[in-house]
């Protein structure tokens, strides 16, 4: 087998293509065209369709010449790490000889998807196009919202799609594979990614592997794709399932992501912070609409505080959060604000009223690594764990005149560093450092910068299950500090 590193073809999957995939296919998992949802995900942003990245990519190379299309009669694709909507990507060659050609997707350092294609040592397979699609086949499948399944019910589980794609878009996307295999084959090949994302695992699927075998358009072919769920391990979260569909056959295997942190509900705090020690008090929580921010708000609403709120762009979260603090008997105000610009912050009712400012801005920490180092990203998380945090702490005492106590949530990887978070822990270790000079430069301050560990957030929230501590636990000593603080700022000078 001869080995090369060849670049045969440069790309960019865009928004109006990933759109165009989820209308002719059918997948509208949110993951893959909602930001909200992205940003909410472990990804941290929305991700391209596994199969829109194979078809692009295989497109792409049979329209400039270098993929034969004869010869192949099976198709192994590995989806490793995700594809982004709008980043360049390489087809790279990595080997091929006269059974089989091996592909790999890249940016960067890193590979994103494997894709094999092979075939039997001298065999000529050419695919005839086939019976195009009729009738209802040709139109795009009618929106709906993606299945939510329990991987405990994969026993037995089977079901069917109707072959139909929107033929208009498989034919303006893809017209070299639509050439190459046909329309009813192509679409079989885009429904895989409808089977994965839409229902079997459905809702919360991350799509890993699909081996195919492309069989002749010839004999009684399938009306539909339908599928049957072949092994489903709850230890491991992983499945896979059989698909047969027009032109093919896959044996395709998913993982059940890990749905959204669910957020806590006011009675999960009656009862915290007795005696209602921070009444008198307000408290500015940046980044409260969820995690961390919403936890520590509702504790502080259960001790007496009022509060402050503030939501970047997740206005609705907020309001439920919001709602939970008035549910707790505190009074609540919600403000949009993206760290670094002007502060909403509402006039206080007293102007030396004690002030908390509880710091959870964060960008997405856990990231699809492509170096072992990016600057870039060290710039993202100094803008704000220093520059934004600095100018938002000023702006908190202008706010009042009274004493102001500020966390700080650090971590415990500045103790035990991990690799894949350097540039994220450097930035915390900075932000300790300008923590500790922001305290010595104005009497009226004290900053709590606990190193935490690691809590279940969406950040943090996994396929693989982590043991984490309770975080009201971990948080409510840490807010009991911040009262000290204030308390001897209160004191006599």
């Amino acid at each position: 087998m001869a080995s090369e590193r060849t670049t045969l073809a440069q790309l960019s999957i865009d928004a109006e293509s990933q759109a165009d995939f989820a209308r002719l296919s059918g997948d509208h998992n949110p993951i893959h065209v909602d930001p909200h949802a992205g940003r909410r995900s472990a990804f941290g942003e929305v991700v391209v369709h596994g199969l829109n990245t194979l078809l692009s990519a295989l497109e792409a190379c049979v329209a400039n010449g270098s993929l034969p299309t004869r010869g192949w009669s099976r198709l192994q694709v590995q989806f490793l790490k995700p594809v982004f909507v709008a980043e360049a990507i390489d087809i790279v060659c990595v080997s091929r000889d006269d059974q089989r050609v091996r592909l790999v997707v890249r940016t960067g350092e890193a590979d994103l998807v494997k894709i094999t294609l092979a075939g039997d040592a001298g065999a000529e397979t050419a695919f005839e196009p086939g019976e195009p699609l009729r009738g209802p086949e040709r139109m795009a499948p009618p929106f709906a919202s993606p299945r939510e399944r329990h991987i405990e019910d994969g026993e037995g589980f089977a079901g069917a799609l109707p072959l139909a794609v929107d033929a208009a878009l498989l034919n303006a996307r893809y017209p070299n594979l639509v050439a190459w295999l046909g329309e009813r084959r192509t679409a079989g090949l885009a429904l895989l990614s409808t089977v994965v994302g839409m229902e079997w695992p459905g809702a919360h699927s991350l799509f890993t592997e699909a081996r195919v075998v492309l069989t002749p358009s010839m004999g009684e072919q399938p009306k539909d794709v339908t599928f049957h769920v072949t092994s489903a391990d709850p230890d491991k979260a992983v499945t896979s399932c059989s698909v047969e569909a027009p032109g093919l056959t896959a044996e395709l295997t998913a993982f059940f992501r890990p749905a959204p942190v669910e957020q806590l509900a006011a009675s999960d705090f009656r009862g915290r912070l007795p005696g209602r020690p921070f009444e008198g008090s307000t408290a500015f929580v940046v980044g409260g609409s969820r995690g961390l921010g919403a936890i520590a708000a509702q504790l502080l609403a259960a001790g007496g505080a009022d509060l402050v709120l503030s939501y970047r762009s997740a206005s609705a979260e907020a309001e439920a959060v919001a709602d939970s603090i008035r549910e707790l008997g505190a009074r609540c105000e919600v403000v949009q604000f993206t760290v670094g610009g002007e502060l909403p912050l509402p006039p206080l009712s007293e102007p030396k009223r004690p002030v908390l400012l509880l710091y959870f801005a964060s960008p997405h920490i856990f990231r699809r690594r492509t170096q072992r180092y990016s600057r870039a990203w060290l710039d993202e998380f100094l803008d704000v764990y220093v520059d934004a945090f600095i100018e938002t702490v000023q702006g908190v005492c202008k706010w009042t005149q009274g004493p102001v106590a500020v966390l700080y949530p650090s971590t415990e990887a500045l103790d035990r560093p991990i690799d894949q978070i350097i540039e994220y822990a450097a930035a915390k270790a900075a932000g300790e450092a300008v923590s500790q000079a922001l305290a010595a430069s104005d009497r009226r301050l004290s900053i709590e910068m606990p190193r935490l560990p690691r809590l279940l957030t969406d950040q943090t929230n996994s396929i693989v299950k982590v043991e984490t501590e309770d975080p009201i636990d971990i948080l409510e000593p840490i807010l009991m500090r911040l009262l000290d603080g204030i308390r001897l700022k209160a004191g006599p000078r």
